[in-house]
């Protein structure tokens, strides 16, 4: 991390700035960067000022040139902070569509004079190798910014349903002036666009893409550590559970991970608990359930931050199903001699909602702060009992012809009402082979190329919010 600190009382007491958090991990700034810190709340009208610059850098450098004292700039436009909309940077296609992306950034003006026809845009791209496509934007124009404005918050009023295929996506935030002249004068440009990466997968639920480090409670004693993943209110009882898959590390001087063994809890949120978290009862277990556990014993080819596979069952020793708009705590704990090691971590994504989650001496649902996501991924797999619809929708919802097919299967749609709606395509051992999430739909077919899989039996499964409907077709050959 990179910090200016800034003291008026000859360093007895420091007020920390933390700066270049938008570059990441093996990551560089280019040549002749220049940053514009605005110091006036400690610096301004003292007359001894002390200012000196912390580096923390796993292994890197960071190398400070050419300091100034200077009166602002005419124009010092820069995008501050953003929201991370994704509820997690990996999700799987059956629960995207309904996470609903709102866009909200914090700007700042240091110059000494306004902006005008400033312009916040954002964008989500569809990346693939080294191009991309603009899949969604959207937009709004201020008549004016004002000079020496600070961290004001800027949204978006039209949220957007990402209705998102499987693949990479990014996230682009920019602003500038629609006139030319002043965005060429703009003393900080670099600052002015950010981006951030998320995925749409087909099973993966992940906060993070890879470890960047290890970290524990500063304090020592068994913690647990893991994700706050949230199921779709379309899927019903359709998933369960296939496997979870953490990182972690150790210390050579605590000894090898041999022989450690680490459990593994999968809580769900009480209906009751509020959206906003505000009755959660941070002291207890008492706004918890647990539907789950696993364990893991670390073996002699188990090394630090190997990715590990590890199953967990609920409290029958059946799989875990996950239910329709449930909220779950996925957690690691770590205890006794095991309480030494460092779970994994990723500091590339700032979650300003529930994400990580930590227990210690009690719960803190923004764990190590809003910067570090755990490495606990969760993999669901169609539940293989989903054939039986709890809540049945009419037997006309859906009709499947041709039936047996060989080529394109028919799904015809017969719904009451518009409404949002899921398709599922699975084998009849719970693996899925297509899914697709719809907004709205009522009276349409849509159609399924079949063409591709080995002759047998398949299951096709409609969810709404009001139940499923799940039938069976056969591809011939």
């Amino acid at each position: 991390s990179n910090v200016v600190e800034v003291s008026n009382d000859g360093g007895a007491t420091w007020t920390s700035y933390s700066i270049n958090r938008s570059f990441t991990d093996n990551r560089e700034s280019p040549r002749d960067h220049n940053l514009l810190l605005d110091i006036s709340d400690v610096a301004g009208g003292q007359a001894d000022v002390k200012v000196r610059f912390s580096w923390e850098g796993r292994y890197y450098y960071w190398l400070v040139d050419d300091v100034q004292l200077i009166t602002p700039p005419q124009y010092a436009l820069s995008l501050d902070t953003f929201f991370y909309t994704p509820a997690s940077y990996a999700q799987p296609v059956t629960h995207v569509g309904t996470d609903t992306f709102a866009f909200n950034i914090q700007i700042s003006n240091l110059g000494s004079e306004p902006i005008p026809n400033l312009v916040f845009k954002a964008s989500v791209l569809q990346v693939s190798g080294n191009t991309t496509e603009l899949v969604y934007s959207d937009s709004l124009v201020l008549d004016q910014f004002p000079a020496m404005f600070k961290d004001s918050s800027l949204t978006l009023e039209q949220n957007w349903a990402p209705e998102l295929d499987l693949g990479d996506y990014r996230l682009r935030y920019e602003v500038y002036s629609q006139d030319q002249a002043v965005k060429d004068q703009d003393y900080t440009p670099y600052n002015d666009v950010r981006t951030a990466p998320f995925r749409v997968t087909a099973v993966l639920f992940a906060m993070e893409d890879e470890p960047d480090l290890g970290t524990r409670p500063a304090q020592g004693g068994d913690y647990l550590i893991g994700n706050f993943y949230q199921m779709s209110p379309l899927v019903g009882n359709g998933f369960q559970i296939r496997e979870l898959r953490f990182s972690c590390a150790k210390n050579s001087s605590d000894g090898p991970l041999t022989g450690d063994e680490v459990t593994f809890l999968v809580y769900k949120v009480n209906d009751d608990v509020a959206a906003n978290w505000s009755n959660f009862d941070e002291n207890s277990d008492e706004s918890l359930e647990v539907v789950g556990f696993g364990t893991y014993q670390f073996t002699a080819g188990d090394a630090n931050y190997d990715l590990i596979t590890v199953d967990v069952f609920n409290l029958d020793g059946e799989p875990i199903v996950l239910e329709a708009n449930a909220r779950y705590f996925v957690m690691a704990s770590y205890a006794d001699q095991a309480s030494v090691i460092f779970h994994a971590f990723e500091d590339d994504i700032d979650y300003f909602q529930v994400s990580t989650v930590l227990k210690s001496d009690q719960w803190y649902l923004g764990a190590f702060g809003a910067d570090l996501s755990a490495v606990l991924k969760m993999v669901i797999e169609m539940n293989p009992n989903a054939t039986r619809d709890e809540n049945p929708l009419e037997d006309k919802a859906m009709t499947l012809f041709p039936n047996p097919s060989s080529e394109v299967l028919n799904v015809q749609l017969n719904l009451e009402e518009a409404a949002p709606a899921m398709l599922v395509m699975a084998d009849l051992n719970g693996q899925i082979l297509n899914i697709r999430e719809y907004q709205n739909v009522q009276k349409e077919t849509k159609q399924f190329d079949v063409s591709r899989l080995p002759a047998g039996t398949y299951l096709m499964r409609l969810s709404t919010e009001k139940g499923t409907k799940t039938k069976q077709f056969v591809v011939m050959k």
